[in-house]
């Protein structure tokens, strides 16, 4: 099977890409930080704090050196301007959202726009009640292909489990053309995934064994400099066709200590979302309304 172009996407853009009215604003921070921590940008340090009678984990967010070489997209990169040294996660938080003004505006200024802007939205003009101007963001053609792909892939989750026990190199290929991505199949929890994927590191399949696109695109961890020692990246290059390439994610760069002392990814999803707290107006939508 041919290899094309990576639809190279993140968890937060899928998400906003699957449900473009109404992705929940919330959901695709809490996304963007455990994507930034299995790619090893960020790293979560866990501690028990006593809180009247009461002991509860509270999580430390640093950046870290071995992730510095990864091309940060805008919703990744807002988050990390407010990130100088080790925060507490709710201190991290209250920035983030002064900055960005609530979740809404994240998710449509850093996540759709930047996706406009690589044309998988169009915009057109409408009017509230006859009078009122209001731009409503439609997918295009582009946008609705990748949502086919994205909505086929993870119906092909659903498969994995079997996978690993019959066909691990489908099993295998599956997990390098996800990549982080595997954060969105909600019927596995990551400790699974860690174990599977240790489980099938021998195996030789490739993506393009099983698959014609990648989905979250292992370019993001191609390391070539250019004479200025600036990272260069397949577009860079000029290389839009991945046929003759073994890129996939590679499990091995996955920092699977993302769980530190929490038993399931689970526990860690439900103190992340204790910590970011409110914030402000929820969602991905444009208000809706025609």
């Amino acid at each position: 099977m041919v290899m094309h172009q990576s639809m190279n996407l993140t968890p937060a853009e899928s998400l906003m890409l699957l449900s473009p009215e109404n992705a929940p604003g919330k959901k695709m921070i809490k996304l963007t930080f455990a994507d930034l921590m299995l790619n090893g940008v960020i790293r979560a340090h866990i501690q028990d704090e006593k809180q009247f009678l009461f002991k509860r984990k509270r999580i430390y967010i640093s950046r870290e050196k071995s992730g510095s070489s990864l091309r940060l997209k805008p919703h990744e990169k807002i988050i990390l301007d407010h990130l100088h040294k080790t925060e507490r996660l709710n201190t991290l938080a209250k920035n983030f959202y002064q900055s960005v003004g609530s979740l809404k505006n994240y998710a449509q200024e850093y996540l759709r726009q930047p996706l406009y802007e690589q044309g998988y939205f169009q915009k057109e003009e409408r009017k509230w009640l006859l009078f009122i101007p209001h731009t409503k963001f439609l997918l295009t053609e582009k946008g609705l292909e990748a949502q086919k792909r994205i909505k086929s892939l993870l119906e092909d989750g659903d498969n994995l489990e079997s996978w690993v026990k019959c066909d691990p190199g489908r099993a295998k290929a599956y997990l390098s053309v996800c990549g982080p991505n595997v954060l969105l199949l909600e019927q596995y929890d990551l400790s699974v995934i860690e174990e599977w994927s240790r489980a099938l590191a021998k195996e030789e399949s490739k993506p393009y064994d099983h698959y014609a696109h990648l989905w979250y695109g292992g370019f993001r961890h191609v390391h070539v400099s250019n004479d200025d020692h600036d990272l260069l990246h397949p577009e860079d290059l000029g290389i839009l066709d991945c046929s003759d390439m073994d890129f996939g994610f590679n499990f091995e760069d996955i920092d699977f200590d993302i769980l530190g002392s929490f038993d399931s990814f689970s526990d860690f999803d439900s103190a992340l979302d204790s910590d970011l707290g409110g914030g402000g107006g929820d969602g991905g939508g444009d208000g809706g309304g025609d």
